[in-house]
């Protein structure tokens, strides 16, 4: 059995806790960016609590942490590595995440400079690829991601724009809350 504080997680995986418990940590992050962007008086009264050192820092430098590109990173982690390699795994129930939708808007979004890959349209695999081998970069406020196979020579580099990023973690924040409330809900 795990436990998330008072929330009992009885009949989940170590990996339907995890991820779970991320879903649950990006929806604060959201939540706390648009307070933080709309300088709501709850957020301003209270980042001294809410910032630690670094997070200061970046914020008297006039940045914003909890809608930056930091974020991005850590809610791909969350929302594509993992669950994408526990599905490509076959562990546990994972196979029954649908990123059909994800895998549409990341294809159509994508604005692809080199793809020598065999098999096309598939963002979204470059993506978690490029994310988890830390093959990106964001020049010009856009995210450029690379991914490669050098034995077979194979090399793919797109482009995304910081909307098109927001629309892919939305829909792989679907995929994920429709696993939760298909799959993992009715177990509780």
């Amino acid at each position: 059995m795990l436990i998330c504080g008072e929330f009992t997680l009885a009949n989940f995986s170590v990996e339907e806790s995890f991820l779970f418990q991320c879903h649950g940590l990006t929806e604060c992050l959201v939540n706390l960016g648009q307070l933080e962007i709309q300088k709501d008086k709850i957020f301003t009264e209270n980042s001294s609590k809410i910032y630690g050192q670094t997070a200061r820092l970046i914020a008297e430098g006039g940045g914003n942490i909890f809608q930056s590109q930091g974020v991005i990173v850590s809610v791909f982690s969350m929302f594509l590595i993992l669950p994408y390699e526990w599905k490509r795994r076959n562990v546990g129930s994972f196979g029954k995440i649908d990123f059909g939708q994800a895998e549409l808007v990341a294809n159509k979004t994508a604005n692809v400079k080199i793809d020598t890959y065999v098999k096309k349209d598939e963002a979204l695999k470059h993506l978690r690829n490029a994310f988890a081998h830390a093959r990106f970069g964001f020049p010009d406020g856009k995210l450029e991601v690379s991914d490669e196979h050098p034995a077979k020579n194979f090399k793919y580099t797109a482009e995304y724009s910081m909307d098109a990023l927001g629309q892919i973690v939305q829909e792989l924040n679907l995929a994920i809350g429709g696993y939760i409330e298909t799959v993992v809900k009715p177990r509780t």
